[in-house]
């Protein structure tokens, strides 16, 4: 009877684990310049990304690409929801009386995310 109610704690207590757990973070997005030219990205005090090539911004929030001398239209790219971990948050933790899991997704920033690429074109 003693264990019985132990085990039915411990099961509680591990039904409500963040999403992080299940998901982890996605803050990286993968940048590939489809451009003639050089575009600067708005990460770690600026970025250059040279032409026919790519490079991985991490841990940023959102981020605006833009091609020299603002020859093609500016692409500001926002975090999007991270529905998986939001659902892993609610679903044991709201219902079963947790909120700690979305606390510590939130702190994390792992509620948003990026999307896993981008192309930027700008040939004029």
């Amino acid at each position: 009877m003693k264990y019985n109610k132990i085990y039915n704690i411990i099961t509680l207590f591990s039904l409500t684990a963040c999403g992080a757990m299940g998901f982890g973070k996605n803050n990286t997005i993968n940048i590939y310049n489809n451009s003639d030219e050089e575009i600067s990205i708005n990460a770690y005090g600026g970025m250059k990304v040279q032409p026919k090539s790519s490079t991985i911004v991490q841990g940023h929030k959102n981020l605006l690409i833009s091609s020299k001398n603002n020859q093609c239209f500016p692409l500001n790219i926002e975090k999007e929801t991270n529905s998986q971990a939001v659902i892993l948050d609610i679903i044991p933790g709201v219902l079963l009386g947790g909120i700690i899991p979305i606390i510590v997704d939130a702190a994390t920033d792992n509620l948003t995310t990026y999307p896993e690429s981008i192309i930027y074109n700008c040939n004029k």
